[in-house]
């Protein structure tokens, strides 16, 4: 059975080493050229994140929600408050969801690192990040975010079970002081 994924131009997938020390291992030693192998169930997972990317920019709020387990948690920056925000509920998940629909917010997906096999977790870079609040604190063109995100799914398995987004980790939660401040955006200076 031969695997294709079909990503937003200029997006890429990698696979992690199994043999790493936490669930996004560095990447094992690739071969420019040859093909990557992905599990069933890693190819599931890509495909309910890419859903779910594809439904953020939509601003299709009640399909988002739809790929999350009853529970989820995420997190993300709030760059006008330059803090991190979280959320362990579905109500505050479809909060956050409309706030950021509202905001026009945009996410441009950069690379894919999935985890060892077993592990449900993907990795995930973004090229750029738009929004209307972005844009009025003086980047235009958006910003590239330093930090990646984490996607950890439920662990389901099976042929006819489609994933479901665990957390969507997208802030630095639990990080140190530098790492929050990664949430904080400078006013470009005026020439």
């Amino acid at each position: 059975m031969m695997l294709l994924l079909a990503l937003t131009p200029g997006a890429s997938v990698t696979q992690a080493s199994p043999l790493g020390r936490s669930d996004l291992a560095p990447l094992a030693a690739s071969v420019p050229g040859e093909p990557l192998t992905l599990n069933a169930q890693q190819s599931q997972e890509i495909a309910v994140l890419v859903t779910f990317i594809r439904a953020y920019n939509a601003g299709h709020v009640r399909t988002a929600l739809s790929l999350f387990i009853p529970y989820p948690g995420w997190s993300d920056c709030d760059y006008r408050r330059g803090v991190v925000v979280v959320g362990d509920t579905k109500a505050s998940l479809r909060r956050w969801l409309q706030q950021r629909a509202a905001d026009h917010d945009r996410l441009d997906l950069g690379n894919v690192v999935v985890g060892a096999p077993g592990t449900h977790v993907l990795g995930v870079t973004f090229k750029r990040r738009t929004s209307d609040t972005l844009r009025s604190l003086g980047r235009l063109r958006g910003i590239t975010p330093t930090l990646g995100a984490k996607v950890i799914f439920d662990g389901r398995t099976g042929a006819t079970i489609r994933p479901a987004i665990d957390r969507f980790a997208n802030g630095p939660f639990g990080g140190d002081s530098s790492t929050l401040a990664t949430c904080r955006i400078q006013r470009p200076v005026a020439r």
